[in-house]
């Protein structure tokens, strides 16, 4: 049997993603490149300042405690999402 005159279906169009998809996305990177610039920047100051800094272990625990319930959050809402 020849397949010669077979038509081959034509391809389904797919959405384009819309703008605001992209500009969201734009501003969480420029967020991301704000957060990490401002900590190297902060960093670099703290290291070629005189200043003693100290970090106190109550402040250090809960900003591990908050920053771990953030991710908590985010994953029971990312598998939510599934």
């Amino acid at each position: 049997m020849s397949r010669a005159g077979a038509r081959r279906p034509a391809p389904a169009e797919t959405a384009s993603t819309p703008i605001w998809v992209w500009v969201v996305y734009g501003l969480g990177a420029l967020g991301a490149v704000v957060l990490v610039g401002s900590a190297v920047v902060s960093g670099i100051f703290v290291l070629v300042s005189d200043a003693t800094v100290q970090i106190s272990g109550r402040g250090l625990a809960l900003s591990l405690v908050l920053v771990g319930a953030a991710v908590v959050l985010k994953a029971i809402r990312w598998r939510q999402g599934r």
